[in-house]
């Protein structure tokens, strides 16, 4: 809460008024201008601000010391989260009238409401660096699960029996291999793969021993180069005699547009 447009001027404020700015000053809570203004007042050494000064210090340290610590209860602390998250109403607040002495334990009340604005505002910047901390968790949970899952069903394919291993042939640095399971799947390793062009990808096929290629996989290398791909081929590998990978639209095609980059043999 910034200092009402009120207080602007302190050479017209009042003793208590003066401790009031003073209090918002050392709880960071005056505007700039104001804050240059009495800053400057200081360090020219008007008594009446460093009067001030002193007596919302003093006023401030009283409150500190004076208020123990008191650990919230579940129930509260919930409905403060709640309070934080809602919209704060919008209410017109009424213009105080100047008052030709407000006693100390008026600007001791300031310090303490000030005190109370200032935790809600902490209170809600940590709730909000809460919730993104837990996002950011949540998000590497997700991945990490995600990963998991991909190496252990690439280990059951790995590991089954009859599963069937094919190296594709790569004219470049490109490392390719295959892993065939008619009951488990396919899984396709793949380092060095640069990307293709945007709106390009790589298609992986099955050369049957007679008809034409069936489609087994669309997919694009990682930013690192890599691939490892998962599918369920419609073909069994017994059926077939060689894997293919060939560059095709993004979407894919129906039948191979161009000659395989890559080809590995199943005989």
């Amino acid at each position: 809460m910034a200092a009402s447009e009120e207080r602007q001027g302190l050479g017209a404020d009042s003793e208590s008024r003066l401790v009031s700015l003073c209090i918002d000053y050392e709880l960071g809570l005056l505007d700039p201008g104001g804050r240059a203004e009495l800053e400057q007042k200081l360090a020219e050494g008007d008594p009446a601000a460093a009067e001030a000064m002193a007596e919302a210090r003093e006023s401030l340290g009283a409150v500190a010391l004076a208020t123990e610590p008191v650990v919230p209860e579940p129930a509260l602390k919930q409905r403060l989260f709640e309070q934080i998250e809602e919209p704060a109403p919008q209410a017109k607040l009424p213009i105080p009238q100047p008052a030709a002495r407000v006693p100390r334990w008026a600007a001791l009340g300031w310090a303490v409401a000030a005190a109370m604005v200032a935790f809600v505002f902490f209170n809600q910047r940590q709730s909000d660096e809460l919730r993104q901390a837990l996002a950011v968790i949540e998000e590497r949970q997700a991945s990490l699960e995600q990963s998991n899952d991909r190496y252990r069903k690439l280990f059951d394919i790995l590991s089954a029996q009859e599963t069937r291993t094919i190296q594709l042939e790569a004219p470049d640095r490109a490392r390719i291999r295959a892993f065939w399971n008619d009951q488990s799947g396919l899984a396709l390793t793949a380092e060095g793969l640069r990307a293709p062009a945007r709106g390009r990808a790589f298609q992986l096929w099955a050369i049957p021993k007679q008809g034409a290629p069936v489609s087994i996989e669309v997919f694009r290398p990682d930013e690192d180069d890599r691939a490892l791909i998962f599918a369920n081929p419609t073909i069994a590998s017994a059926e077939s005699q060689a894997l293919a990978i060939t560059e095709e639209d993004a979407a894919g095609a129906q039948q191979p547009t161009s000659d395989p980059i890559w080809m590995g043999s199943l005989q």
